[in-house]
């Protein structure tokens, strides 16, 4: 997810689109990507430390098999099918915004907020029973 969010990032800076533009924009981006890079690398390459004291062959190809054969699979389906890296200048940052767009047009009402989402949730939607916040809802009636 983090390398989704910085390759995205890229193309956002090599494009000129400013990220509060967007819809949501998140705090501390895109420091807190590489942070969270940083520590999932750290995690992922501690994690089978158990296999080391005492060493157990075993044990290491358990821990650490599946870091070892991503890489092969990724970069054999590489070469295999010829595909590349979409550069920052080359990802399409726009093409679906006029549909996704058109859609956000159709809520009658702002979004309730988080809180009364989860109460909802716990209450199976029986305290705001019959609410639809689309124009395409009311149309149909």
């Amino acid at each position: 997810m983090c390398v989704t969010y910085i390759f995205f990032y890229r193309a956002l800076k090599a494009q000129g689109i400013d990220r509060k533009t967007l819809p949501y924009c998140g705090w501390f981006q895109p420091y807190s990507a590489y942070i969270g890079l940083a520590w999932m690398f750290t995690i992922v390459c501690t994690f089978g430390y158990s296999s080391y004291l005492p060493w157990s062959v075993s044990n290491f190809f358990i821990n650490y098999t599946m870091l070892i054969l991503a890489p092969i699979l990724f970069i054999g389906w590489k070469l295999i099918h010829r595909t590349k890296f979409v550069g920052p200048m080359e990802a399409d940052l726009v093409w679906e915004r006029p549909t996704v767009d058109a859609y956000e047009a159709t809520f009658l009402e702002p979004p309730v907020g988080f809180w009364s989402e989860m109460i909802d949730l716990l209450t199976f939607g029986k305290l705001n029973k019959g609410r639809d916040k689309r124009a395409a809802s009311v149309a149909q009636m």
